[in-house]
């Protein structure tokens, strides 16, 4: 059975496509660069290209979605005993190996052949999305371009850690976490609450060390959105919890970011 896995849209307004699918889709493309960009929702990416004139012998840039097959000879075979009709045969391209038909409306239409085992790929994209983002996080001379991408890493990760099967609650805290203080850095005050908020949410019966820190990320957000009341209401509830961690490194952690911030 063929999966829906992609939209793919050329446009001569790229810059106009990003801005809509980030306002719709409330995100930040997980890759973007000169002529591309990627969204990923929960089961289906939206890629975004420029156009460009197409190459002799290669496709036409033509707007479709894609539909993935774990054994694309199998499934043209098959489709073509139903009278199915292609556009070409099974071809190896640089994105994958492919096989091109049209809908009765003359949509176009891609059969992908994937192989990958996406269990691994989420476990290995979440981990090291989420310590690439640390990484800018904690770079101290960050330009506008590092922080694009620091946003996009946190989205990526916590895409990722929503797709594998061991996700905790606890690994959802710290995720939602990071995501809260990227946005603090950042200065978007309503995304940096927003991910505070989640936070908080899957910290509830977590120890007292991550609601420590889901109420240290709401300070952080409030601070950025100039509600200096709501942040100090926010920093003596993560007081209130430092006095119950029971572990001294995770508490003298939590303390040196409180005092760090009240100094801001």
């Amino acid at each position: 059975m063929a999966t829906l896995v992609e939209f793919t849209f050329f446009s001569s307004k790229l810059d106009e496509m990003v801005k809509f699918y980030q306002t719709i889709l409330e995100v930040t493309p997980i890759v973007q660069s000169p002529g591309i960009a990627i969204f990923q929702t929960s089961t289906v990416q939206i890629i975004l290209h420029e156009n460009y004139p197409a190459e002799p012998g290669k496709l036409d840039p033509e707007s479709h979605m894609a539909l993935s097959s774990r054994n694309l000879d199998k499934t043209r075979q098959s489709l073509g005993e139903k009278g199915i009709v292609f556009e070409n045969e099974p071809k190896d391209y640089e994105w994958g190996r492919s096989i091109y038909l049209r809908d009765p409306d003359g949509h176009l239409v891609e059969l992908l052949e994937t192989q990958v085992d996406w269990s691994q790929a989420h476990y290995f994209f979440s981990a090291a999305c989420f310590n690439r983002a640390w990484e800018f996080i904690e770079k101290p001379d960050r330009n506008d371009e590092d922080d694009e991408q620091m946003v996009s890493l946190v989205q990526a990760s916590l895409y990722h850690w929503s797709q594998r099967s061991d996700t905790t609650n606890q690994n959802r805290s710290v995720g939602y976490w990071q995501a809260s203080r990227v946005y603090s850095l950042v200065k978007q005050a309503d995304n940096a609450r927003k991910y505070g908020l989640l936070c908080l949410k899957f910290s509830q019966n977590e120890p007292p060390f991550y609601i420590g820190y889901a109420y240290e990320a709401l300070a952080r957000a409030e601070m950025v959105a100039g509600d200096n009341q709501k942040a100090q209401e926010y920093l003596i509830k993560a007081r209130e919890m430092t006095g119950k961690i029971i572990d001294t490194e995770e508490k003298e952690l939590l303390v040196a970011d409180l005092d760090s911030l009240e100094k801001s």
